[in-house]
């Protein structure tokens, strides 16, 4: 029920760490390498204040999970290895969701912001081409990307507007093979 902090040495084995609270932390001086890491209780938030890594499931259930500046990091390639109720993964400046992948699967990336209790929820399916081992970094920011150093008014001829609410990050790792990027949208909210 309390914050995961872990300020040493942690040997996950095959275990499974529940984080039950309402408002909880994944902190300490040290990355956690989680085996299974579940985020509970309804509407919660989860919140990094360090890297952390999970081997093999992340249940992100109804939680949001705060990356912040930080990564939490799936190296499970299966494309199962991420699941989720209404729950979502923000993040802000060099914060991320990494997966690692090795099929042809269509990995989910449940990107999200909570504007004030208003949940945007705008995920990104990747499906790699090839069956290599790489990974996907991916973000969600929430605002105009021209104040990232986007700038918004640099884009293709046939491109007439572009949405300055929010826009996704995106890099490949371990590959240069070409992949196919859906991003999902609110057409009535997002336009």
């Amino acid at each position: 029920y309390g914050d995961w902090e872990n300020n040493d040495v942690f040997t996950a084995d095959q275990s499974h760490v529940r984080l039950t609270g309402n408002t909880q932390l994944i902190t300490g001086t040290s990355v956690t390498t989680f085996h299974d890491l579940s985020l509970e209780t309804t509407n919660a938030l989860k919140t990094q204040t360090v890297d952390a890594i999970v081997n093999h499931l992340l249940a992100l259930h109804d939680c949001e999970l705060a990356t912040q500046d930080y990564r939490m990091t799936v190296t499970n390639p299966v494309n199962a290895s991420i699941s989720r109720s209404n729950g979502f993964v923000s993040s802000t400046g060099p914060g991320r969701l990494v997966r690692a992948t090795n099929s042809t699967n269509n990995y989910l990336f449940p990107m999200g912001w909570n504007d004030n209790g208003n949940i945007l929820y705008r995920p990104l399916e990747i499906k790699p081409s090839v069956n290599d081992a790489q990974s996907f970094e991916a973000r969600m920011a929430f605002g105009d990307a021209s104040n990232e150093g986007y700038d918004v008014n640099t884009k293709a001829a046939n491109v007439s507007t572009v949405n300055t609410k929010f826009f996704h990050y995106v890099k490949q790792v371990g590959s240069t093979a070409p992949s196919d990027l859906s991003i999902y949208y609110d057409q009535l909210r997002d336009s």
